[in-house]
């Protein structure tokens, strides 16, 4: 069975037994009446009832002989309600309950090192990580050690990590991370889209490499201000590809801490508005241009209200003309309201 060398687990079992040394040799030292197989016991458990790590002793016949504080909390059962039974008809359902025995005999022979699912008393399920080893007393071989760790919340944990991590890769906007020195440390496939860098380009180098020139130093000093004091930074900001093309990117800025309230990375979010801004001002000269042609218009509306006001007075030559001049007039005034609409409400946004 391969062992994770970074095994927390397998880290706090070497801790536990290079303490255990320590305590072997304080019972050697004052446990004279002792033979040395009751010293062996008593040894073992002591280390087994002050370990923090959840543990259990097994017999030959994989049957609870004793376990500790910590294994009784994990699992809910009583050292009383755990001694004397097979552990595995207790802690794994039937559909399980093969692998988990075999395990358990392979643990009797050798170290046995694995995760898997088992059950508390209330039925609730727990990832374990499960490291087993044979126990020898005085030479005579007595059985096996469990020793276990909750994974639950590491697995749950891991789970919304790759969810997180889905979640940014997909995103439609690019998206950097950066330490506190601006260094690149991820960005997302939408970053590489935005700017034609990849991610081997720009790691631990900072996007000085997006400046284009077009704002003053006085711009990233503020900026870096903000963002060091520990605020959100919201703005736009002109840049240059890898190509050399310029873009308008919409940015946001956020710190992030950690336990302490130290700031450690940067995240920004950038989307890409450069067609957005030629819209708009695109828009903006159309509606300068309209609010040009609105005076000559209002006085076309004023020179049809005259022009029907003396066609009026001229009696017999009014019916003539009157039809056309009128539609001429309507049409008009509502053109220039229209038109008074539209410069009214602006470019959108």
């Amino acid at each position: 069975m391969t062992i994770a060398k970074d095994s927390t687990l397998l880290r706090q079992v070497g801790a536990l037994f290079r303490l255990s040394a320590q305590a072997m040799a304080n019972f050697e030292a004052g446990s004279d009446k002792l033979s040395p197989v009751q010293r062996h016991k008593k040894y073992f458990e002591t280390v087994l009832q002050t370990s923090p790590v959840a543990m259990v002793y097994l017999g030959l016949d994989r049957c609870v002989v004793s376990c500790n504080a910590a294994f009784e909390q994990l699992f809910g059962y009583s050292q009383n309600e755990l001694v004397g039974h097979d552990l595995d008809e207790l802690i794994t359902t039937p559909a399980t309950r093969g692998v988990a025995t075999q395990y358990t005999r392979e643990a009797l022979e050798g170290l046995v090192h694995t995760t898997a699912q088992r059950y508390r008393k209330n039925g609730l399920a727990l990832d374990v990580e499960f490291f087993g080893l044979p126990v020898t007393l005085s030479g005579e071989h007595v059985g096996t050690v469990g020793v276990y760790e909750d994974l639950t919340e590491r697995k749950r944990a891991e789970a919304w990590l790759r969810l997180a991590n889905t979640a940014l890769e997909s995103a439609a906007n690019a998206i950097v991370i950066c330490d506190t020195a601006g260094r690149v440390k991820w960005v997302n496939p939408a970053f590489g889209r935005l700017t034609g860098y990849s991610f081997e380009e720009v790691h631990d180098r900072t996007l000085n490499i997006l400046k284009s020139g077009h704002h003053p130093p006085g711009f990233y000093q503020q900026l870096w201000e903000t963002i060091l004091a520990g605020h959100v930074w919201y703005g736009e900001t002109t840049n240059k590809r890898k190509d050399g093309t310029l873009y308008i990117e919409e940015q946001t800025i956020a710190p992030v801490r950690d336990e302490h309230g130290a700031l450690t990375h940067f995240i920004s979010i950038k989307q890409d508005i450069t067609a957005r801004r030629a819209a708009e001002d695109a828009r903006a000269r159309l509606l300068a241009e309209i609010q040009r042609e609105l005076a000559p218009l209002t006085q076309i509306v004023q020179f049809s209200e005259r022009l029907q006001a003396e066609l009026g007075a001229a009696g017999d030559l009014a019916p003539k003309f009157w039809p056309e001049l009128q539609a001429l007039h309507t049409t008009s005034e509502k053109l220039l309201e229209l038109l008074k609409t539209l410069t009214e409400t602006g470019p959108s946004t």
